[in-house]
């Protein structure tokens, strides 16, 4: 991600698509693992797929599901992160 921080010459779509990525990249980290865990050993485990049409639909498939999954979790949780920090920093200032 840090590439794309330091581009110069960045089209308007270039820039939402990278403030969306840096934004969520966090929360992509942490529930990437689990869920394609739950995937291989639920429904992949028994199944290799050779390289083909199939399985880039597949890859595709999860991974767009992967990054709406992240997206959600960010949306519900991780974009009041500063929110709640100001509220509980202002609690203690106003309990001492």
């Amino acid at each position: 991600m840090a590439g794309l921080a330091v581009r110069t010459s960045a089209t308007y779509f270039y820039e939402m698509l990278s403030a969306w990525a840096s934004e969520i990249s966090y929360t992509l980290y942490l529930v990437h693992f689990p869920i394609l865990a739950f995937l291989f050993f639920g429904f992949f485990k028994v199944t290799q797929m050779p390289p083909g049409v199939s399985a880039t639909a597949w890859f595709g498939i999860i991974l767009a599901g992967i990054l709406l999954y992240a997206a959600a979790i960010w949306w519900i949780f991780e974009r009041n992160t500063d929110r709640v920090r100001n509220f509980i920093e202002i609690s203690k200032r106003l309990t001492k």
